[in-house]
Parts: structure tokens; sequence; C-alpha cells
């Protein structure tokens, strides 16, 4: 569930309007590069995505999926896997999970 309504499941409700609020979970997918890479190649391969991302017929055969493409720079990729991290660190705190 995530933040929004879904268009493929229109019945089924946000987790905030079920009353858990900033618990969203998507499924997401990025391509990633080897340590060290280059930021000139990690740029150009960024570009890449992003045009391929907001080309019309790809976007069609990712909603086809049930999914939607998402372009960002490198920054504001690193922004939401880091917010990620601490989200996902909060709810194993609160839950008592511990690294084994």
């Amino acid at each position: 569930m995530g933040a929004k309504w879904s268009n493929r499941a229109p019945n089924i409700p946000t987790t905030a309007e079920q009353g858990m609020p900033g618990l969203d979970f998507t499924l997401w997918y990025a391509i990633w590069g080897p340590k060290g890479l280059p930021d000139s190649e990690a740029d150009r391969l960024n570009a890449a995505v992003q045009t391929l991302a907001r080309d019309p017929n790809t976007r069609a055969r990712i909603a086809d999926q049930g999914a939607e493409p998402v372009a960002e720079d490198r920054a504001a990729f690193a922004r939401f896997v880091d917010a990620g991290s601490e989200r996902n660190a909060r709810i194993a705190q609160v839950a008592g999970i511990q690294p084994e």
C-alpha cells in the first residue's frame, strides 16, 4: 500500500486512511553501479534512465504492469534511499527487532 490510491486496486484504501499514516511501502527498482563508478558515467546512466522513464511508450508499458516510472536525479534518489533506511530502522527499533 502506498500513500495514494492505486488505479489497479481502486477499492483498497491507503495505509493512512486505515489509521497508519506514514507506513507506506512500495516496491521499487533501481539501477546500481559499482563502487567507484566515475560521476560522469553515473550521470550519463542517470540521464538515459530519466529519458527512458519519460518516454510515453515506456510509461504506458510500465503502467500496464501496475507500476509508475519515476525519474529522479542521483541526489534525489540518495535522499529516497536514506529516508527509507531511516524509516525501516525506526520500525525495527519500535518492533524490538534485533540484528543477528
